[in-house]
């Protein structure tokens, strides 16, 4: 027994009850070319409108795909210009390495020429006679230029290290940005890949939901015809379910006056009937007041040749 029947653009869906309490579902595809759609078209009315929500269910889809494919193209730009950032940071960051580790090995000199001048001072007095030269010991002047070289040094070496720092610093939260770009960028990607397989899925329903009715759902204006051939059909159907209210009015009134001529007929069939039955009996009186009148005439003759004789 068929419980339900829906049409679907291009397949009918029918629920088939096989055995009581027991039914299944079968897909019967359109496989001609000519309407597979009920009289009164409300079959028609129904894939229209589910044609049209199909449509809008696509071009919903269809952005959302879009928003997700340039987000991704976005998060792989930043994520691009972020490794980019790290490469130069890298560079930088050898560079000030190079040069910190130079300043150092200056300021470890200096420092080791002055700790050295320093020691001197305490073997030599002043106006003492150098042991290896001869000449008299007048004062150390080169003292007060070595500590103004180490103390540079020193300034030099911290402001490297502090610039060494700030682009490890930098190195490290760059490399830490990246993994999360990468993370989203990942995540992007699965996300678009779902997004499609859902794109597709309502591109097959569109495509046959469409072909019906001749219309290519890309097109801009492919909801604006299908919403005007729903309206038209709709406003044809009531017309003609007007049509056939007014048909069946006057068939229920010609069934009306089909049956009162019926039931005059009978009547009349009666009437004839009884008026045939009446004269049937007039006729058997007659023939009785005949015979009556026969044997009363009869009668008459026989006192009369009585009283003759």
């Amino acid at each position: 027994e068929v419980l339900s029947t829906l049409f679907k653009g291009v397949h009918y869906e029918i629920m088939v009850e096989t055995v009581p309490g027991t039914s299944v579902t079968v897909d019967m595809r359109v496989i001609r070319n000519h309407e597979m759609t009920s009289e009164n078209g409300k079959e028609k009315i129904n894939a229209l409108a589910q044609a049209i929500t199909t449509v809008n269910n696509y071009l919903e889809k269809s952005e959302d795909y879009a928003s997700e494919n340039s987000t991704l193209e976005t998060n792989k730009a930043l994520l691009a210009t972020e490794e980019k950032h790290k490469i130069q940071l890298e560079q930088q960051w050898t560079i000030a390495k190079q040069e910190l580790l130079e300043l150092e090995n200056q300021y470890k000199g200096k420092q080791d020429l002055c700790d050295h001048i320093t020691e001197l001072q305490t073997l030599f007095k002043k106006e003492q006679t150098c042991p290896l030269c001869g000449s008299t010991v007048n004062g150390l002047h080169t003292e007060m230029i070595l500590k103004e070289a180490v103390q540079e040094a020193k300034r030099l070496k911290e402001t490297a290290q502090k610039k060494h720092d700030e682009l490890q610093q930098k190195y490290v939260q760059t490399q830490a940005n990246i993994v999360q770009l990468q993370t989203v960028y990942t995540n992007s990607i699965q996300k678009l890949a779902q997004k499609k397989k859902t794109l597709d899925k309502t591109v097959l329903q569109a495509t046959e939901q469409t072909i019906p009715f001749g219309i290519n759902y890309k097109t801009e204006d492919a909801i604006s015809l299908l919403t005007n051939m729903l309206e038209s059909l709709k406003l044809q159907n009531q017309k003609d379910e007007q049509i056939q209210k007014e048909a069946n009015t006057k068939r229920e009134q010609l069934s009306q006056a089909e049956s009162v001529l019926t039931k005059i007929k009978t009547d009349i069939d009666s009437i004839r009937k009884t008026y045939q039955t009446l004269q049937e009996n007039i006729l058997r009186l007659n023939t009785q007041d005949a015979h009556q009148k026969g044997l009363a005439e009869q009668t008459e003759k026989d006192i009369q040749s009585i009283r003759k004789e």
